[in-house]
């Protein structure tokens, strides 16, 4: 047998369970025979080529317009001259003396070694699926090289599933020193009551929406004004300063030492040759298990979403694996800044303008609560003003940077196999 193919252990997992890969070589039309070219006149417009999905069939087809001789091959690397020992051209080795022998190492340049199947004939994957394949899990130490099992040399799938929980550590998070700012008091009451009493009642003195502590007189409350039978003025009560702040957290860092990322290592393997038929449609021949570490499987690779992805009744065995892993940290947060502080100034006055003021120019505000000050009786409340607010930074507490291992969301295959005990149920 031909050896040195190493090449067609290396199939992409997407040729798995489609027709073989068919190379051609073209010849000059000069180098056609004329019997061809009388066979080429009865196919001149269109060449109908019709291959049963399980029959050993090698076609060639010689077409006079395009002036080409093309060769159809079944097998993946064909060795174009090849000769058996009768002289006949055997560009897939099909006539080798040990084709289907127990001493066969089972190139894959084999179409078809002994004419009939070679390992055990299964059912064939529904549409959108690929295989059948041998698939083994299990510790990556022990798996074994698809090189070694037997008719199903080549690689169809390599993944993982189980992420692991470590062993790796994140660092700690940390969160940035507050910032923010402070909001002028929302609401300036008048009461028809002094601060110690209650049930007065109440007239609204309040500055305009966001405002910004310049003079205003916006509610304004003239002397005299009566609630009820009683001077509406005897005292303001003055809402709190309010900080607005937050912490940035501190990027999450990487993890600390390399995990090992994964419990279960899984490979299939196939046999890139198109395979010898079974006798019955509808079945694939495909290589024996070779032992009680392995599956017989069809597979369906790249779900991002692989929940919606049931198995046949032909492979009911489910499993989902992944062709990678990304070991991080979680994001780091932030609570809110506990502890922040305001502080400020607000002027009360009689006049419209900010120029005749109450009891004291000002009145000390902070981001402990309102302020409540008395004033004579029903004075009038004409205008106000502010100084802006110092705002003073509290403390941020830091959560996050725990081990996390996430497999990758867009690398899910889903693999369907054979029951063991029910290899083919009805």
């Amino acid at each position: 047998m031909r050896t040195g193919h190493e090449d067609s252990a290396n199939v992409n997992a997407s040729d798995v369970g489609n027709q073989p890969r068919l190379r051609r070589t073209l010849q000059t039309a000069h180098e056609i025979s004329p019997q061809a070219e009388v066979h080429t006149a009865r196919l001149r417009s269109t060449v109908g080529v019709l291959m049963h999905a399980r029959t050993a069939l090698a076609v060639l087809i010689v077409t006079f317009a395009s002036g080409c001789k093309i060769h159809w091959y079944t097998c993946l690397n064909p060795d174009e001259g090849h000769r058996d020992a009768l002289g006949n051209l055997d560009p897939c080795h099909e006539n080798d003396a040990d084709a289907g022998a127990p001493s066969d190492a089972g190139d894959t340049d084999d179409a078809f070694p002994g004419g009939s199947c070679y390992g055990t004939c299964v059912p064939t994957p529904p549409g959108g699926w690929a295989g059948p394949a041998l698939l083994w899990t299990g510790d990556e130490i022990n798996a074994p090289s698809c090189s070694e099992v037997p008719r199903a040399p080549a690689v169809a799938y390599t993944g993982h599933a189980d992420p692991s929980d470590g062993p790796y550590a994140c660092g700690a998070c940390t969160c940035d020193p507050p910032t923010g700012s402070c909001w002028l008091p929302a609401t300036l009451t008048a009461s028809s009551s002094i601060c110690s009493a209650a049930g007065g009642e109440q007239t609204s003195f309040n500055p305009p929406s966001s405002w910004d502590g310049s003079c205003t007189a916006s509610n304004l409350v003239p002397a005299g004004k009566l609630c009820k039978g009683v001077p509406c003025v005897q005292s303001v009560t003055i809402a709190s300063l309010e900080p607005i702040d937050k912490c940035k957290p501190i990027a999450a860092p990487a993890p600390i030492q390399p995990p090992r990322t994964w419990k279960t290592f899984a490979r299939a393997c196939f046999n890139a040759a198109y395979p010898p038929p079974c006798t019955t449609d509808g079945e694939a021949c495909v290589a024996a298990i070779p032992g009680p570490d392995f599956k017989q499987c069809i597979f369906r690779a790249g779900e991002p979403d692989s929940s919606h992805l049931s198995c046949p009744p032909t492979y009911p065995d489910r499993s989902v694996f992944y062709e990678g892993a990304v070991p991080t940290c979680t994001p780091c947060e932030c609570t809110k800044p506990s502890g922040s502080t305001c502080s400020g100034s607000i002027g009360l006055f009689s006049d419209a303008a900010c120029g005749v003021p109450l009891i004291g120019p000002t009145y000390m505000l902070d981001a402990l609560g309102p302020k409540c000050v008395d004033v004579p009786l029903g004075s009038a409340l004409g205008s106000k003003s502010s100084s802006i607010p110092i705002y003073s930074p509290g403390v941020c507490t830091a959560s996050g940077g725990e081990p996390m291992i996430e497999p990758s969301p867009n690398a899910a295959t889903v693999f369907c196999c054979q029951d063991p005990q029910h290899p083919n149920p009805p």
